[in-house]
């Protein structure tokens, strides 16, 4: 069998966002398997009144679940939302760090109880892989075009 350049980066490229599907899916089932968890972890941060918490918990949900279904059935808006989610994430831990309410990741899992800077860390490792994804998708495609 002989191997072409193209179908190892498609190979590599599906294990990857499969990898980014399985994290989501994990991250998403631990919240809702122990929602009051998570939503007394967003009540601790001491930013959201308390009528607010169970909507942005749902909110947080919702958008992981998207996420997922985007990835799985469009790719291209799936890469390019879960990046923009992740950056989202990201800025929220980072306005939580700032304020001084971050205490530890409430994603649930073996993540929950992760320290500011696995977490930051985390977010940033994700957030560069989405970011090659999204560009590859997009130079992946065009340049499939014009062909």
């Amino acid at each position: 069998m002989v191997w072409h350049k193209g179908t190892v980066y498609r190979a590599v490229s599906e294990c990857g966002v499969l990898l980014i599907i399985g994290f989501f899916a994990y991250t998403l089932v631990n919240k809702l398997l122990q929602f009051d968890a998570f939503k007394l972890n967003l009540a601790r941060t001491g930013i959201f009144e308390a009528r607010m918490v169970d909507l942005v918990a749902y909110f947080a949900v919702a958008m992981e679940a998207a996420s997922i279904l985007l990835l799985v059935f469009f790719r291209k808006w799936g890469l390019r939302f879960a990046l923009l989610m992740m950056i989202a994430f990201t800025l929220y831990i980072l306005y939580l760090a700032t304020t001084g309410h971050y205490e530890v990741c409430g994603c649930g899992g073996v993540l929950n109880g992760l320290k500011f800077q696995w977490h930051l860390l985390i977010n940033l490792v994700l957030i560069f892989i989405l970011l090659l994804y999204v560009l590859y998708h997009r130079t992946y495609r065009s340049s499939h075009k014009k062909k």
